[in-house]
């Protein structure tokens, strides 16, 4: 890996660490990340279209399972953050995504898992264990295993991190369709559709909007 692809991803890190901290912050978590889906498809509407147009017919079932396994993903992430911990479910989301893409990878067989990774695998497990226990001790050992079953927000983290992990191996194939900006542009569409009808009945959108809510919104979309 060269240092420039380093950097980046830990830019990209970085990025999205604060809109995780942001879509926190909200009081209507899942009003916000469907308005800065609204924010990212205006802004980058003009865009896509003169640069990229439509995507071919042959993408179309893929980018359609992948934006409804993202609507299913801003839920479960949304309902994370209004019942659980930021410094809890954040670490299980993100550190169990990548595990469960290289175990679906390695069960569908697209990818062969060397020794390193599963190296680097067994620690990210273990950094997640650790996270959920409460204390250094014997007695707490099997504390993670007892809050996965009875905790509500650990079991909404284990579900957002499967989503992720599906539909990044779907945008994997995605990508040799399109351009990454336009496959991000269409599951920002879709997930932003299947939401509207729940979003607007719940009628807080100018809730969100006030005391800067907007703001917030302009950042997360960013």
């Amino acid at each position: 890996m060269t240092l420039q692809t380093l950097s980046m991803i830990l830019l990209a890190a970085v990025f999205h660490a604060t809109w995780n901290i942001l879509a926190k912050s909200s009081q209507h978590n899942e009003t916000l990340l469907w308005l800065q889906m609204i924010i990212s498809t205006l802004v980058l509407t003009p865009f896509v279209f003169l640069s990229y147009g439509m995507p071919p017919a042959a993408a179309w079932p893929t980018l359609l399972a992948s934006g409804i396994l993202q609507a299913l993903y801003y839920m479960f992430l949304s309902r994370c953050y209004s019942i659980g911990n930021l410094s809890i479910v954040y670490p299980f989301v993100r550190g169990s995504a990548p595990v469960f893409v290289c175990l679906f990878s390695f069960l569908l067989g697209l990818e062969h898992l060397s020794f390193p990774v599963v190296i680097a695998l067994l620690l990210t497990v273990s950094g997640i264990y650790l996270t959920n226990m409460p204390q250094l001790t014997l007695s707490s050992i099997s504390a993670p295993i007892r809050t996965l079953i009875h905790d509500k927000p650990t079991r909404f983290s284990l579900f957002t991190g499967i989503m992720i992990a599906c539909y990044t191996l779907i945008d994997k194939q995605n990508i040799k369709y399109c351009d990454p900006i336009l496959v991000y542009y269409i599951i920002c569409i879709i997930p932003s559709l299947l939401l509207a009808p729940s979003i607007l009945k719940k009628k807080e959108i100018k809730a969100e909007l006030q005391h800067k809510g907007w703001i917030r919104a302009c950042l997360v979309s960013l």
